[in-house]
Order: structure tokens, then C-alpha cells, then sequence
């Protein structure tokens, strides 16, 4: 299969004049079942082999923009110590009187290390994206593993497919799930019913069911993450409650001393029974001092 762009499509940005698709990683060779009833076979095989090259696209995509971010963190830290060097060499204060004389030679010998240490890391970035680039056109059309379909007509009859007379998707992904599916490379499609050899030395590796590990591995982790983020949650909101059970408390006492205070202060400032006394003795002389 090769792609052709059309000239009179009005596109300028340039494209390659020809493109394998196969060396992309997007198609596999053409594949003949024979005199042999295994469609369901190959259509498995076949969808397990996208979802498979699509899962493997994505890690090194993570992995690409995980490395990516570190260079350029690593660059940006390396830029600011350069700078502070930079401003602490451009400083307005005078160097001390021993480095007076040698001062502008060592300025300017400072300066031009700055300048090679630029250089050389501009020439080591420029490095790793080409062996970056490299790898990534050794690795292309390795995504697209090629599984066997005779591991499927051989071996999933107990899952309710007849091999050569026929199967259903479904009991073919069921059978996938718990087996996991060899190489095409380790077992190798013969076009007619045989004995099941999965369990030889040579279909050891299968990708499938390590990636299905990998992905039950995964949610096992986000799950126990979210329990943990529950439960920070849910002590959080505890301390929030009894906080707010501490508040409450100390308002009603509040509220009850209030009051008190303020009958305590009225009463302080009520007249005692001894100022009545003196009120009284002093009338009564008054009365005998009219009397008289």
C-alpha cells in the first residue's frame, strides 16, 4: 500500500513523494488465510494488533514528552546560573585592589568561557535530537507486532471456536484474555487445524497479556491513589468538623458569660447599703439642725 499525494492539490507544504505504510507501523504484510474457515482468526488478530501498536504509540509518546520536559528543565537551570554569573561579572562594584590590574583580562577571559560553554551545549542539544530522530525512524514499523492467528485455531476451541470451521470474535477475545497471543514469528499460521502449541519454550513472550497486566497493574494504582485521596479528604473534612464543632462550643459560652458580664457590671454600679446609711444619717442631722 503506497501513498501518493496529488500534485494539483493546492498543498505547499512539501511531502515525501511516496510513503510505506508499513514502515510507519500502520499496516501489516498481506496475509493469505488459505483453504481454512479462520476470518474470525484474522479479524481478531488483526484489531488486537492496533490496539496493541496504539497502547505502545502512546507510552513512548509519555515517554518523549517525559524526557523532553527534564531537558528543558536541566536547560533553564543551566541558562540561570549562567546569568547569575553573568550579573555578578557585570557588577558596578569595583573588584578588590590585588585584582585591579588583572581585572579587565579576567572579564574578558570569563566572558569567553561563557561563550564555549554555550556552544558546546548548544552542540550537545543539537546531538540528542538527532540520536532522538534517529531512534525514532529505527523504531518505526516496530509498533505493529504481527500475532499468530493458528494460536487462535489451534488452542480456543474450549472457548467455543471450530478452528478451520469457523469462531466468533468474541470467544476469541475471551480466549486472548486470559492466554495472551504468541508471535506470528513463534507460531506461524499453516493454514489448516493442528495441535495447540502454546505452551512451548518459542511462545513464552506475549505481549498482549503483559500489556493487560501492565494496564490492571495501572488501575490498581489509580484506585489506591483515589482511596488514599479519599481518605485525606475525609480526615480533612474531621479536623474541618471538629473545628467547627470547637467554634460552636465556644460561642454558646460566649453567649452564656455575656450576659453575666454585663448583669455583673450593672450590679457594681448600683449603689451599696452602706451609702443608703450615710444618706439617712445625714437627713436626720439635717432635721436636728433645723430643729434647733
Amino acid at each position: 500500500m503506497v501513498f501518493k499525494p496529488d500534485e494539483n492539490n493546492g498543498i505547499k507544504k512539501k511531502y515525501p513523494s511516496f510513503l510505506d505504510w508499513r514502515q510507519k507501523g500502520c499496516v501489516t504484510p498481506i496475509k493469505d488465510q488459505g483453504n481454512c474457515g479462520s476470518c474470525w482468526a484474522f479479524a481478531a488478530a488483526g484489531a488486537i494488533e492496533s490496539a496493541l501498536c496504539i497502547q505502545q504509540q502512546k507510552q513512548q509518546q509519555q515517554q518523549q514528552q517525559q524526557q523532553h520536559q527534564q531537558q528543558q528543565q536541566q536547560q533553564e537551570e543551566e541558562g540561570w546560573q549562567q546569568q547569575q554569573q553573568l550579573t555578578f561579572q557585570q557588577s558596578p562594584f569595583p573588584p578588590p585592589p590585588q585584582q585591579q590590574q588583572d581585572y579587565p583580562h579576567h572579564h574578558h577571559h570569563q566572558q569567553q568561557q561563557q561563550q564555549q560553554q554555550q556552544h558546546n551545549q548548544q552542540q550537545h542539544n543539537q546531538q540528542q535530537h538527532n540520536q532522538q530522530q534517529q531512534q525514532q525512524q529505527e523504531e518505526e514499523g516496530t509498533f505493529l507486532h504481527r500475532l499468530s492467528e493458528q494460536m487462535l485455531v489451534d488452542c480456543s476451541t474450549s472457548f467455543g471456536n471450530n478452528g478451520c470451521n469457523g469462531g466468533l470474535l468474541e470467544a476469541a477475545f475471551n480466549f486472548v484474555a486470559a492466554n495472551g497471543l504468541c508471535f506470528e514469528e513463534n507460531y506461524k499460521y499453516r493454514a489448516k487445524e493442528g495441535p495447540c502449541l502454546s505452551g512451548t519454550a518459542r511462545c513464552r513472550h506475549r505481549p498482549l497479556k503483559e500489556m493487560l497486566q501492565q494496564q490492571q497493574q495501572q488501575q490498581q494504582r489509580q484506585r489506591k491513589q483515589q482511596q488514599q485521596r479519599k481518605q485525606q479528604q475525609a480526615t480533612a473534612a474531621g479536623e474541618t468538623a471538629a473545628a467547627a464543632a470547637a467554634a460552636a462550643a465556644a460561642a454558646a459560652e460566649f453567649s452564656v458569660a455575656a450576659p453575666m458580664a454585663v448583669l455583673l457590671c450593672l450590679f457594681s454600679l448600683l449603689p451599696t447599703g452602706g451609702g443608703q446609711q450615710s444618706e439617712q444619717q445625714q437627713q436626720q442631722q439635717q432635721q436636728q439642725q433645723q430643729q434647733q
